[in-house]
């Protein structure tokens, strides 16, 4: 496989490239730079493959050539509109990615790309998206972190004046997962603070920060199973709330995204959250239990007790229309656990006893 790798790269490293097109759209000379750096990386995979040391001079006259790409894309996308388009962050971190296991090299690319966005900041302009893919990627195979985590706190003062609150809190939900990876719990719950008390001033239908925080729990359910569990509980005892402080359909979303993460991280207590729910007309009865059966067939948790809870309160009442992928899923999970089998056919059973005596009476 690495032979025709090989091969192919060794192709293209052979391919001229066109002249580049000053007449043509910014599109496509967008397409020209973003083309050509992918070449230039691609002769460094080259090397990697060939088992081929890969120089210091070399490596810097890569990258100088790479940023000169990376620079003429940004002046010829006057609208900014390709930007959002072209991967350059993972592009450039696959630079990182080919060096892993030469620290000299790690060493050359970790200066040349904070020099590039501290330094001489003027030269490309350098999005916190791109650097923090960029970090991510560091963090993931240097041994020495602290230099890394350091722009990691540099990041967050930047984020202090930005006037997009959904930007900055989809930025800190990043940085508090990069910070979890490296098991710095205080510093990952201390930005989940930080969002939770910034996302309840959003009161408007196009805002989706409250969903997100609820997602991000999932982030710490690990790490602090006690302190997620109470703080999702608390958010569930807020939703009712939600119906008379916001403009849009923020109580039924955050009612759903509630349901979606307590199935996955506590199943035990899905059921239970929805009817209380479903009480307070926080959430519809098909909605609740969508989100309910969606995450666990998702996240493959149907376990027998679970699959005969979701038919006992979904697929009885209904009767009709089941989803048939649904029900051979948890059809074929009772099957695989034939230990508590007649236990819970036991259950069904009387269920069904129960319901068709309120259905036909």
């Amino acid at each position: 496989m690495q032979n025709l790798i090989s091969l192919l790269l060794n192709k293209l490293d052979e391919t001229p490239f066109e002249i580049s097109p000053t007449n043509s759209s910014d599109r496509t000379k967008c397409a020209y730079h973003f083309r050509r750096a992918m070449l230039l990386i691609a002769k460094i995979s080259v090397q990697k493959l060939k088992r081929t040391e890969i120089q210091m001079d070399y490596l810097k006259t890569q990258l100088n050539e790479i940023l000169n790409c990376f620079k003429s894309f940004q002046n010829d996308d006057i609208y900014h509109i390709n930007s959002n388009l072209a991967p350059w962050g993972v592009l450039l971190s696959e630079i990182i990615v080919e060096n892993r296991d030469d620290s000299e090299n790690l060493v050359i690319l970790k200066d040349f790309f904070l020099n590039s966005w501290n330094v001489s900041p003027k030269e490309v302009y350098w999005s916190l998206r791109h650097k923090r893919e960029l970090l991510s990627t560091f963090l993931d195979v240097v041994q020495e972190k602290e230099p890394y985590i350091e722009e990691l706190v540099k990041f967050e003062s930047l984020l202090s004046d930005a006037a997009d609150l959904h930007g900055r809190m989809t930025f800190l939900y990043e940085i508090a997962k990069i910070y979890m990876r490296l098991g710095k719990r205080t510093d990952a719950e201390r930005l989940l603070e930080q969002i939770m008390r910034e996302t309840f001033r959003i009161g408007y239908r196009k805002d989706y920060q409250l969903e997100s925080l609820i997602s991000s729990c999932e982030l710490f359910a690990s790490a602090f199973p006690d302190e997620t569990s109470e703080l999702l509980q608390q958010i569930v005892g807020w939703i009712p709330e939600l119906g008379n402080l916001t403009e849009g359909p923020a109580e039924y979303a955050s009612a759903s995204a509630c349901l979606y993460s307590i199935t996955q991280l506590f199943p035990e207590e899905c059921f239970r959250t929805f009817y209380w729910l479903l009480d307070k007309n926080s959430i519809t009865y098909f909605t609740g239990l969508d989100s309910i059966i969606g995450r666990a067939i998702e996240e493959g948790r149907l376990n027998s007790s679970f699959a005969v809870e979701v038919i006992k309160e979904y697929f009885i009442p209904l009767c009709y229309s089941v989803p048939t992928n649904t029900i051979h899923a948890l059809i074929n999970q009772l099957n695989c656990d034939s230990d508590s089998l007649d236990r819970h056919i036991s259950s069904l059973i009387s269920t069904i006893r129960t319901f068709l005596v309120f259905k036909f009476n």
